[in-house]
């Protein structure tokens, strides 16, 4: 009996000790494959938001948006075009290399080389030269001032020598390493050694599922455990009634308008495009295709923004002002015709759709004809890039700092070069545009973004329309999580799920 006893006892131990050692597991899930994971390449949101977690750069954005040091112990600014980083001590790549001086210089030297191919390149273009001081301390040179530099330093640094070959099987220094990629799903397990201390899960499992619907009763059945951005209002609506289910909310960072080609003969008249502002219902919008998670938006920097411009030209909803603009615009009514026609493009998403249904009925009723053309994205986007359109709507996502002005609307940015796809043409924004960019005076900043926020308000080569909420879904058993204002994995770190 006595052997028996002690056998039951070695068992129940075990059963214990296995229970204590159980690997916990996060199964979140995207939209989309990531393109690259190599940080210095990959643009899209799922590679970014996959490199916010791998790897670690000099500077991490926190949850209020400001640049704070990571990698870096701490920086200085020696003159307008020169600063130098010292490097935190002691920090493993994935590969148990430890990360120094060679590293950083090798990761932002791929941005000088010619070869090297990347999008990303173009946010380097005033960087001169990286210079290595000793093994913990580097030097940045820039060919002229720019303000805005620092931003760019959130880039995710690799190890020296990285290859090719690297995006298939990419190494950091982050909170969570690579294990395994292919079309369903990706798996990454945490790094014990993470300088600031092992995540809270064990692995972590990300699942990728294009389809709305299936992301949703992927998450009713409990086989996802989180979701961030990935389901429509309507569908968080449904899920909100599940008792297992969780919804956090906070409001974001993402922009959604109207670009306006500024090169069509009857767009580029300012006053019909005010015209075509006071004719839209954001708040139509807002309810009936957002279900209230978003807010009106008047700029492209949301009011959390340090450089947000509060007080701005207001397009209330006001269809009887947008007909007496349209008149002065040369452009009566005359009977039931329509005063002009316009198309409307847009991606074949069912948000898409029905926000042009929505434009359509606005201007409808100020006399405006519109045509929805809806097309498979690349197509949509495509079109949007080349300039092959009359107005379209799309979104930017995780505005955070302002040079994205010089992107969107500096006349040395028309495509290929930028973004700049409304080929919006004003000198005296340009100006303004480089002014700030080169001024360090955080308060001169302020003045001149303050500037060219109130101009673009006034010039409109785009409709603002809302900004979206962050919004995440989860089953109730998933604690410490904590929404970033541009959508960012970074709390995944923190996230544990109880037993």
């Amino acid at each position: 009996m006595k052997k028996y006893f002690t056998f039951l006892t070695l068992i129940l131990l075990l059963a214990c000790s296995i229970s204590q050692n159980k690997i916990s597991t996060l199964v979140i899930t995207i939209e989309n494959q990531p393109t690259n994971l190599d940080p210095r390449v990959g643009t899209d949101s799922a590679s970014q938001r996959l490199h916010q977690i791998i790897f670690s750069g000099l500077l991490v954005r926190n949850e209020r948006d400001e640049l704070k040091p990571l990698l870096a112990e701490k920086w200085e600014r020696i003159n307008d075009r020169t600063f130098i980083f010292h490097l935190k001590r002691g920090i493993k790549f994935h590969n148990g290399k430890v990360l120094d001086s060679e590293d950083v210089k090798y990761t932002f030297q791929s941005f000088l080389d010619e070869n090297f191919i990347s999008l990303r390149k173009q946010a380097f273009n005033l960087l001169e030269k990286v210079e290595i001081i000793d093994k913990w301390t580097v030097k940045f040179v820039l060919k002229t001032p720019y303000s805005s530099f620092l931003i760019n330093l959130t880039v995710g640094i690799v190890p020296k020598g990285a290859g090719e070959d690297f995006h298939k099987k990419p190494i950091g220094t982050g909170p969570f390493k690579f294990i395994s990629l292919d079309s369903e799903k990706i798996v990454l397990e945490a790094f014990p050694d993470y300088f600031e201390g092992k995540p809270k899960i064990d692995r972590l499992i990300i699942r990728i599922i294009p389809d709305a619907m299936t992301r949703a009763l992927e998450l009713k059945k409990g086989s996802v455990d989180l979701g961030l951005n990935v389901l429509p209002p309507d569908l968080i609506r449904f899920l909100s009634k599940d008792k297992k289910l969780k919804i956090l909310t906070a409001p974001g960072t993402t922009y959604y308008y109207l670009g306006i080609n500024l090169r069509d003969p009857v767009l580029k008249n300012k006053k019909v495009r005010q015209a075509i502002a006071h004719a839209i219902n954001r708040k139509e919008i807002i309810s009936n295709i957002m279900r209230g998670f978003a807010r009106p938006a008047n700029s492209v920097l949301s009011p959390n923004n340090w450089a947000y411009e509060g007080n701005l030209k207001e397009y209330e909803y006001n269809p009887e002002k947008a007909k007496k603009l349209l008149d002065e615009a040369g452009y009566p009514q005359r009977g039931r015709k329509p005063r002009f026609k316009i198309v409307y493009k847009t991606s074949n998403s069912s948000f898409g759709r029905q926000l042009g249904l929505i434009i359509k009925d606005n201007l409808r009723k100020v006399g405006i004809d519109v045509e929805i053309k809806s097309y498979e994205f690349a197509t949509f986007y495509s079109d949007i890039i080349k300039g092959n359109f009359q107005i379209y709507s799309l979104r930017w996502i995780g505005v955070s700092d302002p040079d994205i002005f010089y992107n969107l609307f500096h006349s040395r940015n028309l495509p290929p070069k930028g973004a700049n796809r409304v080929g919006y043409n004003n000198p005296i924004i340009d100006k303004l545009i480089e002014r700030a960019r080169t001024t360090y005076d955080i308060n001169e900043r302020k003045k001149l973004y303050s500037q060219i926020q109130k101009i673009i308000a006034e010039d409109l080569p785009y409709i603002s329309l809302f900004y979206g909420d962050n919004i995440a879904i989860m089953n109730k058993k998933v604690q410490g999580v904590k929404l970033y204002p541009a959508g960012d994995f970074t709390f995944l770190k923190n996230v544990w799920i109880e037993k």
